[in-house]
C-alpha cells in the first residue's frame, strides 16, 4: 500500500514538470513527501539502532546459549540488512524528486 502512494506521488510529481505553472497541489504535495522523507531518513537509523541494542541486549542475557546467540546474530543482521534498504530506497526517491521538481 506505502509503494503504491509513494508512486502515485512520484507519477503526480513527474507530470508537475510538464504543465507551465504548477498547480497549488502539487506543490504541496511536492513539499510533503520532501518533509516526509527527511523524517524517514531521520527516523530509519535511529530504530534501527534501538533494534540492534535490543537483539544485542537479548544475546548477552541468554547465558551463552548457542542457538538463541545464532539466532539474535540473524535478526541483528536482517535488521542492519532492512536499515540499508530503508534509507538507500528513501534517499533514491528523494534524489529523484529533488530532480525532476
Amino acid at each position: 500500500m506505502f509503494k503504491k502512494v509513494v508512486l502515485c506521488l512520484v507519477v503526480l510529481l513527474l507530470l508537475a514538470n510538464v504543465c507551465y505553472a504548477a498547480p497549488q497541489v502539487i506543490t504541496g504535495a511536492r513539499r510533503l513527501l520532501l518533509d516526509v522523507l527527511t523524517w524517514i531518513l531521520v527516523l530509519i537509523p535511529i530504530a534501527g539502532g534501538a533494534m540492534v541494542g535490543y537483539h544485542s541486549l537479548l544475546k548477552i542475557l541468554s547465558d551463552g546459549d548457542p542457538a538463541v546467540v545464532a539466532d539474535r546474530n540473524r535478526k541483528i543482521k536482517t535488521v542492519l540488512v532492512g536499515v540499508v534498504m530503508g534509507m538507500s530506497a528513501s534517499g533514491i526517491v528523494l534524489a529523484i524528486v529533488a530532480y525532476f521538481v
